[in-house]
């Protein structure tokens, strides 16, 4: 399997744990009376939305390598990554024409608004987590030709017994029986 197919199947992910972090970093710097910064953490409600899309993704992503079916991947990471940057485009709008409080409509420019790292770290996680998903192929890539040691391997088995050895092993475990020299 050539290495930029085989490597193109981490993006999705690599751009989840990007979110994921990014999360719990400062995301917006304001003034009310005094200064202050909130991360998505802190703004809550449906931002959490984004943080769940990111860990959906990355779980996902664990589960289908581990079984060696990555055939899901591409329609699980799209609609994640979709909805969540759906999400931070509308809120953005909703934001940017100002929130009505019980004194009157607040738009960003009147409390001294600014994005800090983490919306911007958190948005571009969740856009290489979409790109990402665009690597997963029709069937998604073959992952069962990926050398992915999950643990000790089998060798052949013993000449004397039949028990199935690992490649470490020197003896067989069941009957003694020396495997190499």
């Amino acid at each position: 399997m050539n290495n930029r197919k085989s490597g193109s199947i981490f993006v999705s992910p690599a751009g989840a744990v990007v979110t994921l972090i990014c999360f719990f970093l400062p995301w917006v710097k304001f003034s009310c009376a005094t200064e202050r910064t909130a991360s998505g953490a802190e703004l809550g409600g449906i931002f959490w939305l984004l943080f769940v899309a990111a860990l959906t993704v990355l779980v996902a992503f664990l589960i289908s390598i581990n079984k060696k079916d990555l055939v899901h991947m591409k329609i699980i990471t799209l609609i994640c990554s979709g909805a969540a940057l759906g999400l931070i485009l509308f809120k953005y709008v909703q934001f940017s024409q100002g929130i009505n409080t019980g004194m009157g409509t607040v738009r960003p420019q009147e409390i001294g608004l600014t994005i800090q790292f983490g919306g911007v770290g958190t948005l571009l996680g969740l856009i290489v987590m979409f790109i990402g998903g665009f690597f997963y192929g029709r069937e998604g890539p073959a992952v069962a030709q990926m050398a992915i040691p999950l643990g000790p391997q089998p060798a052949a088995p013993c000449s004397r017994c039949g028990a199935v050895a690992l490649q470490e092993d020197v003896y067989c475990g069941n009957c003694g029986q020396k495997l190499r020299e």
